[in-house]
């Protein structure tokens, strides 16, 4: 869940915006003439005028709303298929017993474990707040029984204003991974499992938060990392530290797909491989990979 995007208004509110324009037209026009002690004179064709204005411009409004809505359906829908034509190009690299770096081949088992599930049981819709995994999305089956997680429905919802979307798509499905192969996780969006613990019921919230200490630590390791890496530029040194900074955070719920996401990122970005930080999101992200597939 990607820390808080800028927010956009809602093409239903910027309707209502323009209403309340409207009404705050006449009224101020009515009080000024009324000041004017020419409240009488007020015609018809001065009020229709006034009428005619604001609807005009709540019309307008509605109009570039709209507008805003359909380029945010574009935007997402661009980045799934980008996601897509990623996995299906390494797939065929792969097939071909083209080589794959170390990254590369990481990147291709992270895609090919999640991508999947866009066709199976989950949905990208973009949104004006921020970019999450909906547990169940409206509509869907709230199944949280142990036995029944293959049934589940997911809905991701994407800020376009984020940047970087097949990185977020990723970051989600990564949600949606851990959920399925955590099996005795309480809280699908926990990215640990107690069966790594052996440990009883009774004693999750502190197991959890042992295990949030250690990824924190591994984080943090990174972070160590980032400010010396000179294969890096100074724009995507802070945009890895902000996302490594959101994992630090949350990182019982944020190791696995913060780390799958900077994969995704690196690749993107096309940062070498021989860079320090990318080496080391490498190597958690492919353990984190390992644990959710044990």
């Amino acid at each position: 869940m990607p820390s808080a995007p800028i927010q956009r208004v809602p093409w239903w509110k910027k309707g209502l915006y323009g209403l309340g324009g409207l009404a705050g037209t006449v009224a101020a026009g009515a009080g000024a003439l009324s000041l004017a002690g020419v409240t009488a004179a007020l015609s018809p064709l001065a009020v229709g005028g006034l009428l005619a204005g604001g609807v005009g411009l709540a019309g307008y409004s509605a109009y570039k709303a709209l507008n805003v809505a359909n380029d945010d359906r574009k935007a997402v829908s661009g980045a799934v298929a980008e996601t897509r034509a990623t996995l299906s190009g390494l797939d065929s690299r792969s097939k071909k017993e083209k080589d794959l770096t170390e990254r590369e081949t990481l990147l291709h088992g992270l895609l090919s474990d999640t991508v999947p599930y866009l066709d199976q049981n989950t949905t990208v819709a973009p949104t004006t707040g921020r970019s999450e995994l909906a547990f169940p999305p409206p509509g869907g089956s709230n199944l949280q029984e142990k036995n029944a997680r293959q049934n589940r429905q997911y809905g991701l919802r994407v800020n376009p204003d984020q940047g970087n979307l097949p990185t977020h798509i990723l970051h989600e499905l990564i949600h949606v991974d851990a959920d399925q192969k955590y099996r005795s996780n309480r809280d699908p969006y926990e990215n640990v499992d107690d069966r790594d613990r052996a440990m009883p019921y009774n004693t999750h919230s502190d197991d959890i938060g042992k295990a949030a200490d250690d990824l924190s630590d591994r984080v943090q390791e990174v972070l160590d990392v980032v400010p010396d890496d000179r294969s890096l530029s100074r724009a995507q040194k802070s945009y890895i530290r902000e996302r490594l900074d959101y994992a630090k955070k949350s990182s019982e719920s944020e190791y696995d797909t913060v780390m799958s996401e900077l994969v995704y990122y690196l690749h993107r970005a096309g940062v070498p491989e021989t860079s320090p930080t990318s080496r080391a999101i490498v190597a958690r992200a492919r353990a984190a990979r390992e644990r959710r597939n044990s």
